[in-house]
């Protein structure tokens, strides 16, 4: 048996459509490679969205489990001292989300990324605001994210910063939007996941700044679930630009959209949404795990975990040779 770890935040929309489909990709790996002598076993853990209890939940794992991978779904800060920790119990630590250029590979050996590094949207978004010549470009983004500060750096000509709680009340959010609308800002960036993003545009509308003379913008955090957002919230972002990863076509991805939209009819506890690239990566990156796991145990089968001490407040916690 293969132990993985899973920190995802269970009640969010990213969380959801992970768990979904790693669930699904273990059952048709292992549908597909019946022989194999190997096999994943995940072990999830709910962060509630909260960095520190990302840490938290993965050194329980580490002390519960004989772990060979952590995989986190979560754009968290603490994904740097998860890389840290997996270069200390020697495991592989797999990000969904890219945590930037600030963590290398020769620094971070044990940090697979998936995601696509921000700076690459950064670069695009600042190369449309170039074209268009705005001089003036508010960022409206949800306090809880680590990669708004790439979006900063790259962008110069933000000149205001509008921070938003998940928890943002609608009275909240229409009054920092009146106050955009006081000081006649009419080019905004739009940066939070796609919650906070239905209540900002849907108050948006109602307040008449969805109209000619407004140009606004989504980073893939919201236009990544775009086509499971409400009608009522599509209709209000018409004329949005909206940025996003390109997974280009196939027969592969239009099956796995089959095998989605059929699973999702069986689970009662998933919403209605559309499978998008969060799930796709899920699924590919199970599938490699899988069939690393298979080779490395295969070929290796005397590997043994070690007992390392990690001076985190826990006793002992057990490190891989493996590294898968």
């Amino acid at each position: 048996m293969i132990h993985v770890g899973l920190i995802l935040d269970a009640q969010s929309w990213v969380g959801k459509i992970v768990d979904s489909c790693i669930s699904l990709a273990i059952s048709d790996f292992y549908s597909r490679n019946r022989h194999y002598q190997t096999k994943l076993i995940v072990h999830n853990r709910d962060s509630e969205g909260d960095s520190l209890l990302v840490l938290s939940q993965a050194l329980v794992l580490l002390e519960n489990f004989k772990l060979d991978a952590i995989i986190v779904a979560e754009n968290s800060a603490a994904v740097k001292i998860l890389a840290e920790l997996g270069s200390r119990v020697k495991i592989p630590i797999i990000s969904l989300f890219a945590a930037g250029p600030s963590l290398p590979f020769s620094e971070y050996p044990y940090l697979i990324q998936i995601g696509q590094d921000e700076s690459s949207q950064a670069k695009v978004i600042a190369a449309i605001v170039e074209a268009f010549s705005w001089r003036s470009v508010t960022l409206i983004y949800e306090d809880n994210d680590p990669a708004r500060p790439i979006l900063s750096n790259a962008i110069t000509s933000f000149d205001q910063h509008v921070a938003l709680l998940a928890s943002s009340t609608d009275e909240e959010i229409v009054e920092q939007l009146r106050n955009l609308m006081s000081l006649q800002t009419t080019v905004l960036l739009v940066h939070m996941s796609p919650t906070l993003a239905s209540r900002l545009f849907l108050n948006a509308r109602r307040l008449g700044m969805m109209s000619q003379g407004y140009a606004w913008i989504t980073t893939d955090m919201t236009t990544n679930f775009m086509n499971s957002m409400d009608p009522s919230v599509i209709e209000s972002m018409q004329g949005v630009v909206g940025f996003k990863p390109h997974i280009p076509a196939s027969k592969e991805l239009r099956k796995l959209a089959i095998r989605w939209s059929k699973n999702l009819n069986e689970n009662q506890n998933l919403e209605e949404m559309e499978i998008n690239v969060y799930g796709i990566w899920s699924y590919d990156m199970v599938w490699a795990v899988a069939a690393a796991a298979e080779r490395v145990m295969t070929r290796h089968p005397h590997i043994l975990h070690q007992v390392t001490r990690v001076n985190m407040n826990f006793t002992t916690i057990r490190s891989s040779q493996s590294g898968l």
